[in-house]
């Protein structure tokens, strides 16, 4: 979701995907150059608000930090489920 957000409207120029995961806990980290948004406003779409509510139903922790004109980055940590 976060990636399409980025093709589709933060007409960035770089983006960098960082992963990692220590077996227990998975930890993704997207960042981009573009336009930003203010995380705190309500948009017309649904990207954002999914995410969040994939994040919880997973249990994990998004962040999102954004500002207009300065880019955004948003980070998911997840602890994988005992089986």
């Amino acid at each position: 979701e976060s990636v399409t957000n980025i093709a589709k409207h933060a007409g960035a120029t770089r983006v960098a995907i960082d992963v990692e995961s220590n077996g227990r806990r998975v930890w993704l980290r997207v960042a981009d150059n573009g336009r930003g948004f203010d995380p705190r406003l309500a948009t017309d779409g649904n990207g954002v608000a999914s995410m969040r509510r994939r994040v919880a139903a997973l249990g994990g922790r998004l962040a999102i930090e954004s500002a207009p004109g300065r880019g955004t980055t948003i980070t998911l940590d997840v602890e994988r489920q005992k089986q």
